[in-house]
């Protein structure tokens, strides 16, 4: 395949359109939780957003120990549930 074949393409992203998911996304593989806790409690009225927001942060968060870390320092509901989804 040629060099450059796909610029100008649409590169997918778990986040979809969320550009603030995908931003946080960037923490949680750097192992920063803060803005996930944010992200994840500004989803609080709407299910399926926080069902999605916390698929994708458990995938970022899988091969981590973020999720422990996160539920000691701070055992919050936004904390369990990102626990509960990377178990």
């Amino acid at each position: 395949m040629a060099a450059g074949l796909f610029e100008g393409q649409y590169v997918w992203h778990p986040a979809a359109d969320d550009r603030m998911l995908a931003s946080v996304c960037v923490d949680v593989r750097a192992g920063r939780w803060a803005r996930a806790r944010t992200v994840l409690a500004e989803s609080r009225g709407d299910h399926a957003l926080r069902a999605h927001r916390s698929l994708v942060l458990a995938s970022e968060a899988a091969d981590s120990d973020l999720a422990e870390r996160w539920l000691a320092e701070e055992p919050a509901p936004e904390a369990a549930l990102l626990w509960a989804r990377v178990a």
